[in-house]
């Protein structure tokens, strides 16, 4: 739920930008048939761009490519995916962590396919395995660092795939143990993560917005 939305124009009339409070309910399991109900809340912040469409990164390119992400042409919460969510807090995970894997196999598919060809200006790869293993695994960091190993190994083969390419990986949000105890869950967490192969740095997820329309297509 957005509240206390604040939105400022500036004089120019053709950018603005906007601010919100985030606010919410949650329950994860803690194991032993319990559950721990809490709230989740946050500031989102917009950069606002007056264009003919909405304003997104894939205006500063001639040819770009994304495999989907939210908001933007891609669906990740479906009937299937709720139930195997629900399944999986009511500790029948299984499922789930192999819908999991075979929706983040087939990206991964994409993302190199794309690679190869070699005819993309942008090339936006969006993934949800860290976010979703991230809620399962918050209390097991010997699994949770399987998954960063794997996301280490794709970030070390695209930047192989693509020498001299500049390179960007970051997340909109950071993870967080709910409770102390091993089977706890992960909640959604104010620290996010860049990094970026050539040096340069952002200090808030929507200021990506701004560093990537420096190095639009001419």
């Amino acid at each position: 739920m957005q509240l206390s939305g604040v939105v400022h124009v500036n004089p120019d009339g053709k950018t603005a930008k906007g601010r919100w409070y985030g606010f919410g309910a949650n329950a994860f399991p803690l194991g032993e048939d319990k559950v721990n109900p809490g709230w989740m809340n946050g500031v989102y912040e917009v950069n606002y761009v007056k264009e003919k469409k909405l304003p997104n990164i894939f205006q500063f390119f001639k040819k770009p490519w994304t495999n989907g992400i939210p908001s933007y042409g891609r669906k990740i919460i479906t009937k299937e995916s709720k139930r195997l969510l629900k399944d999986a807090v009511q500790g029948r995970q299984g499922p789930y962590r192999q819908f999991i894997m075979d929706d983040y196999k087939e990206d991964k598919k994409q993302l190199f396919s794309i690679l190869d060809k070699k005819d993309h200006d942008l090339i936006f790869w969006y993934t949800t395995l860290i976010d979703n293993f991230g809620h399962m695994d918050s209390g097991k960091p010997i699994k949770l660092m399987k998954h960063y190993l794997e996301m280490n190994e794709v970030a070390g083969k695209v930047k192989k795939s693509c020498p001299g390419a500049i390179i960007y990986i970051l997340s909109d949000h950071g993870m967080e143990r709910m409770e102390p105890k091993k089977n706890a869950w992960g909640m959604h967490s104010n620290h996010a993560f860049f990094s970026s192969s050539n040096g340069e740095k952002i200090e808030k997820p929507y200021q990506f917005y701004d560093l990537i329309s420096k190095h639009k297509s001419e």
